[in-house]
């Protein structure tokens, strides 16, 4: 125990479970938001890849997005890995 702190492994939040929104999630992919909202809602894939599945879909035309970190990190490893093979469509 450090001070007030107690171990990290009782505090830390596995960020593969946190919510992110389209922006990041675009970032992470490496796409911009528009390609993403487009491959999601026109169920296409990016790079090569499905993307992943937004647990939230709202507003006026369903583009408000939200995502599970781990989802979309499983997501750019697999475009990654897609790259790498020399598979890569946009």
């Amino acid at each position: 125990m450090i001070g007030n702190l107690l171990p990290s492994e009782t505090y830390v939040v596995d960020f593969r479970d946190s919510r992110i929104g389209v922006r990041n999630a675009s970032l992470m992919l490496g796409v911009t938001v528009t390609q993403l909202r487009e491959a999601i809602l026109g169920e296409k894939k990016i790079r090569g890849v499905t993307p992943p599945k937004p647990i939230y879909k709202g507003g006026q035309r369903r583009s408000e997005m939200i995502f599970k970190a781990g989802d979309v990190m499983d997501c750019a490893e697999a475009i990654k890995l897609a790259e790498a093979d020399g598979e890569t469509k946009l």
